[in-house]
């Protein structure tokens, strides 16, 4: 049985980061959880502690200027709150990735959910290669979501119809897991794909019979009902 009590959600102040949060109060809400919103400056000093000179930042952050930041966070946060929910925001200073994979740590985070993108430009590379490192380092599960249309992000979070790449290795599998969870907390489709690779002969059989035990198990009985099974030969990507 997959349990999420506590989501870590970074926030960066861009829309795709406000799309993160509005899943992380979707997924919060199914399964009864908590969600904390974490910003990292990788520019705060307090004065008094030294200088971090930046580009376009101030060398030193009074102690208003970091009460205005999470005054700021409180009302970013405060604009997707759900009745229900508990949204907690955090402010830390440092190396945004580091700082992220700690405070997901130190919580002892369920589930990362975070933006593929920020605002523009340079912002776009810092929090696309932030991102890359989370999902490669974190210890938990990592829900990335990627920028949407204006009309598209004014819609409410809907989990209806869900992929999920099995290779047959453990951590595929334990992917599946969350998937079918997924699927039904959120009554939705779950459709799970394995892929033969070109060089290889196909054979319908012994795929078929594997992703059909991978699905069998008892946390999967009760979406059986929507979940489609599909076995390709092709490329991975495609």
């Amino acid at each position: 049985m997959i349990e999420i009590r506590r989501i870590l959600c970074p926030i960066d102040f861009s829309e795709c980061s406000r799309r993160a949060l509005d899943h992380a109060v979707a997924i919060a809400r199914w399964y009864k959880a908590s969600v904390t919103a974490v910003h990292v400056d990788a520019a705060i000093e307090i004065a008094g502690y030294g200088p971090a000179p930046m580009l376009g930042v101030p060398a030193i952050w009074t102690i208003a200027d970091r009460s205005a930041l999470a005054a700021d966070l409180k009302r970013f946060v405060n604009a997707d709150a759900a009745s229900g929910v508990t949204v907690e925001t955090v402010l830390r200073e440092g190396a945004a990735a580091q700082e992220i994979l700690r405070h997901a740590t130190a919580l002892s985070a369920d589930l990362i959910t975070m933006g593929t993108h920020g605002a523009s430009g340079f912002e776009r590379l810092l929090l696309g290669s932030v991102t890359e490192k989370v999902l490669r380092k974190a210890a938990c599960p990592v829900l990335t979501v990627p920028p949407v249309s204006s009309a598209a992000s004014a819609a409410p979070v809907r989990f209806k119809q869900i992929v999920c790449a099995v290779d047959f290795s453990d951590c595929s599998l334990d992917a599946l897991k969350y998937a079918l969870s997924l699927a039904q907390e959120a009554d939705g489709r779950l459709t799970v794909v394995h892929v033969l690779a070109n060089h290889l002969v196909p054979d319908p059989v012994l795929p078929d019979h594997h992703l059909s035990v991978a699905i069998l198990t008892p946390s999967a009985v009760d979406v059986l009902p929507y979940v489609r099974l599909i076995v390709n030969a092709g490329s991975l990507l495609e």
